[in-house]
Protein backbone atom coordinates (compact mmCIF):
# COMPACT_ATOMS: atom_id res chain seq x y z
CA UNK A 1 0.00 0.00 0.00
CA UNK A 2 1.43 3.79 -1.13
CA UNK A 3 0.91 6.24 1.45
CA UNK A 4 0.82 9.87 0.32
CA UNK A 5 1.97 11.28 3.02
CA UNK A 6 3.98 14.36 3.78
CA UNK A 7 8.03 14.24 5.47
CA UNK A 8 8.52 15.65 8.46
CA UNK A 9 9.94 18.68 8.58
CA UNK A 10 13.53 18.48 9.10
CA UNK A 11 12.94 15.30 10.37
CA UNK A 12 11.64 16.46 13.30
CA UNK A 13 8.61 13.34 14.59
CA UNK A 14 7.73 11.75 17.92
CA UNK A 15 8.43 8.03 17.15
CA UNK A 16 7.99 5.09 19.88
CA UNK A 17 7.24 1.35 20.06
CA UNK A 18 6.18 -0.80 22.37
CA UNK A 19 5.61 -4.63 22.97
CA UNK A 20 3.17 -6.04 25.30
CA UNK A 21 2.50 -9.44 26.27
CA UNK A 22 2.37 -12.09 29.34
CA UNK A 23 -0.68 -10.02 30.37
CA UNK A 24 -4.53 -9.74 30.06
CA UNK A 25 -6.63 -7.03 28.92
CA UNK A 26 -10.19 -5.96 26.51
CA UNK A 27 -8.28 -5.31 23.33
CA UNK A 28 -11.67 -4.38 21.98
CA UNK A 29 -12.04 -1.39 24.57
CA UNK A 30 -8.47 -0.41 24.05
CA UNK A 31 -9.24 -0.15 19.97
CA UNK A 32 -12.38 1.82 21.19
CA UNK A 33 -10.34 4.03 23.53
CA UNK A 34 -7.69 4.94 20.75
CA UNK A 35 -10.50 5.68 17.74
CA UNK A 36 -12.51 7.59 20.63
CA UNK A 37 -8.99 9.51 21.99
CA UNK A 38 -8.54 10.50 18.06
CA UNK A 39 -12.19 11.69 17.78
CA UNK A 40 -12.05 13.98 20.83
CA UNK A 41 -8.77 15.98 20.29
CA UNK A 42 -9.96 16.88 16.90
CA UNK A 43 -8.13 14.48 14.71
CA UNK A 44 -9.35 13.67 10.80
CA UNK A 45 -9.02 11.32 8.52
CA UNK A 46 -6.90 11.80 5.99
CA UNK A 47 -8.74 10.87 2.65
CA UNK A 48 -12.23 12.16 3.86
CA UNK A 49 -11.70 14.18 6.77
CA UNK A 50 -14.45 12.02 9.09
CA UNK A 51 -13.06 10.03 11.56
CA UNK A 52 -12.64 6.55 9.58
CA UNK A 53 -8.90 6.22 10.77
CA UNK A 54 -8.71 2.85 10.24
CA UNK A 55 -6.71 2.50 6.82
CA UNK A 56 -6.20 -1.34 7.03
CA UNK A 57 -7.32 -4.03 8.60
CA UNK A 58 -6.25 -7.58 8.39
CA UNK A 59 -7.78 -10.58 10.84
CA UNK A 60 -6.17 -14.03 10.28
CA UNK A 61 -7.17 -17.35 12.17
CA UNK A 62 -4.62 -19.61 13.51
CA UNK A 63 -4.85 -23.41 13.49
CA UNK A 64 -4.57 -23.55 17.51
CA UNK A 65 -8.14 -20.44 17.35
CA UNK A 66 -5.65 -17.77 18.19
CA UNK A 67 -5.62 -14.87 15.61
CA UNK A 68 -2.98 -12.83 14.20
CA UNK A 69 -4.29 -9.16 13.53
CA UNK A 70 -3.30 -6.01 11.73
CA UNK A 71 -4.54 -2.42 12.09
CA UNK A 72 -3.31 0.89 10.61
CA UNK A 73 -4.89 4.50 12.00
CA UNK A 74 -3.70 7.52 10.16
CA UNK A 75 -5.25 11.00 10.96
CA UNK A 76 -4.07 14.58 10.44
CA UNK A 77 -5.28 18.13 12.24
CA UNK A 78 -4.88 21.68 11.93
CA UNK A 79 -2.46 22.74 15.40
CA UNK A 80 -4.19 24.20 18.09
CA UNK A 81 -1.54 26.80 18.60
CA UNK A 82 -2.94 28.71 15.12
CA UNK A 83 -1.13 28.45 11.47
CA UNK A 84 -3.65 27.14 9.72
CA UNK A 85 -3.08 27.11 6.47
CA UNK A 86 0.63 26.67 6.73
CA UNK A 87 0.94 23.90 9.34
CA UNK A 88 -0.55 20.26 9.36
CA UNK A 89 -0.16 17.98 12.11
CA UNK A 90 -0.18 14.07 11.17
CA UNK A 91 -0.26 10.61 13.04
CA UNK A 92 0.73 7.20 12.36
CA UNK A 93 -0.12 4.02 14.58
CA UNK A 94 0.58 0.47 13.36
CA UNK A 95 -1.22 -1.96 16.01
CA UNK A 96 -0.43 -6.33 15.17
CA UNK A 97 -1.41 -8.74 17.36
CA UNK A 98 0.76 -12.68 17.19
CA UNK A 99 -1.34 -15.65 18.67
CA UNK A 100 -4.19 -13.52 20.64
CA UNK A 101 -7.17 -15.72 22.24
CA UNK A 102 -9.93 -14.72 24.37
CA UNK A 103 -10.20 -15.85 28.47
CA UNK A 104 -12.59 -15.45 30.78
CA UNK A 105 -11.31 -13.98 33.96
CA UNK A 106 -13.44 -13.15 37.39
CA UNK A 107 -13.70 -9.42 37.66
CA UNK A 108 -15.32 -7.42 40.62
CA UNK A 109 -17.29 -10.96 41.13
CA UNK A 110 -18.41 -10.95 37.16
CA UNK A 111 -16.85 -13.02 34.26
CA UNK A 112 -15.26 -10.77 31.87
CA UNK A 113 -13.96 -11.72 28.50
CA UNK A 114 -10.14 -10.65 27.73
CA UNK A 115 -7.52 -11.47 25.48
CA UNK A 116 -3.82 -12.00 26.20
CA UNK A 117 -1.00 -12.76 23.30
CA UNK A 118 1.50 -10.07 21.86
CA UNK A 119 0.62 -6.72 21.01
CA UNK A 120 2.84 -4.51 19.37
CA UNK A 121 2.31 -0.90 18.91
CA UNK A 122 4.41 1.74 16.46
CA UNK A 123 3.03 5.52 16.49
CA UNK A 124 4.55 8.27 15.19
CA UNK A 125 3.31 12.01 15.40
CA UNK A 126 4.70 15.06 12.91
CA UNK A 127 4.19 18.36 11.89
CA UNK A 128 4.20 19.64 7.89
CA UNK A 129 4.46 22.81 6.77
CA UNK A 130 2.19 23.01 3.54
CA UNK A 131 2.05 27.31 3.47
CA UNK A 132 -1.66 27.51 2.34
CA UNK A 133 -1.80 24.08 0.07
CA UNK A 134 -5.36 23.66 0.37
CA UNK A 135 -5.72 26.57 -1.47
CA UNK A 136 -2.95 25.48 -3.88
CA UNK A 137 -2.23 27.89 -6.77
CA UNK A 138 -6.36 29.40 -7.29
CA UNK A 139 -5.12 31.46 -4.37
CA UNK A 140 -5.19 35.26 -4.40
CA UNK A 141 -2.34 34.74 -1.88
CA UNK A 142 -0.58 32.58 -4.78
CA UNK A 143 -1.71 34.08 -7.86
CA UNK A 144 -0.69 38.28 -6.97
CA UNK A 145 2.91 38.40 -6.46
CA UNK A 146 2.50 41.03 -4.19
CA UNK A 147 0.57 38.87 -2.01
CA UNK A 148 2.55 36.15 -2.46
CA UNK A 149 5.57 38.44 -1.00
CA UNK A 150 3.42 39.79 1.96
CA UNK A 151 2.22 35.71 2.76
CA UNK A 152 5.54 34.43 2.59
CA UNK A 153 7.27 37.83 4.64
CA UNK A 154 4.24 36.89 7.39
CA UNK A 155 5.02 33.15 7.97
CA UNK A 156 8.47 34.02 8.17
CA UNK A 157 7.69 36.13 11.45
CA UNK A 158 5.43 33.53 12.89
CA UNK A 159 7.25 30.83 12.02
CA UNK A 160 9.25 29.88 15.65
CA UNK A 161 6.32 30.42 17.45
CA UNK A 162 3.87 28.60 15.55
CA UNK A 163 6.78 25.60 15.25
CA UNK A 164 7.17 25.46 18.45
CA UNK A 165 3.31 25.29 19.72
CA UNK A 166 2.75 22.28 17.19
CA UNK A 167 5.82 20.37 18.79
CA UNK A 168 4.66 20.93 22.38
CA UNK A 169 0.89 19.74 20.92
CA UNK A 170 1.94 16.75 19.54
CA UNK A 171 4.72 15.92 22.67
CA UNK A 172 1.39 15.98 24.56
CA UNK A 173 -0.57 13.54 22.23
CA UNK A 174 2.34 11.13 22.41
CA UNK A 175 2.82 10.93 26.05
CA UNK A 176 -1.06 10.74 26.65
CA UNK A 177 -0.94 7.48 24.36
CA UNK A 178 1.93 5.86 25.15
CA UNK A 179 0.87 6.34 28.86
CA UNK A 180 -2.26 4.90 28.45
CA UNK A 181 -1.38 2.07 26.59
CA UNK A 182 0.76 0.78 29.07
CA UNK A 183 -1.12 0.99 32.12
CA UNK A 184 -4.26 -0.59 30.02
CA UNK A 185 -2.28 -3.46 28.93
CA UNK A 186 -0.84 -3.76 32.09
CA UNK A 187 2.99 -2.36 30.90
CA UNK A 188 2.95 0.22 33.84
CA UNK A 189 1.19 -0.65 37.19
CA UNK A 190 -2.16 1.50 37.16
CA UNK A 191 -1.97 3.76 39.94
CA UNK A 192 -5.18 2.21 41.41
CA UNK A 193 -7.23 -0.99 40.73
CA UNK A 194 -6.95 -2.21 37.26
CA UNK A 195 -10.36 -1.42 35.99
CA UNK A 196 -10.77 -3.69 32.47
CA UNK A 197 -13.83 -1.42 31.77
CA UNK A 198 -12.17 1.70 31.08
CA UNK A 199 -13.81 5.23 30.82
CA UNK A 200 -14.31 6.52 27.27
CA UNK A 201 -15.41 10.16 26.75
CA UNK A 202 -16.94 10.29 30.43
CA UNK A 203 -18.92 7.16 30.28
CA UNK A 204 -18.34 3.38 31.38
CA UNK A 205 -18.55 0.65 29.04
Amino acid sequence: MVEKLPLPKDNWALNWELTVKDTTFSWLILYRWIHEYLKEKGWKDIQTGDDNYEIFYSDLENADGSKNQTIWFRASKDPLGGGNGYLRLFFKLDMVTLLVKTKEVMHKGQKVKLNDGEFKFKCSLWFAEEQDAGKGSESEWNKNSILRFFKFKFWNRIHPTKIAACKGELMKYSNELYNYIQMYAGAMPPSGPKEYYSSIKGTEN
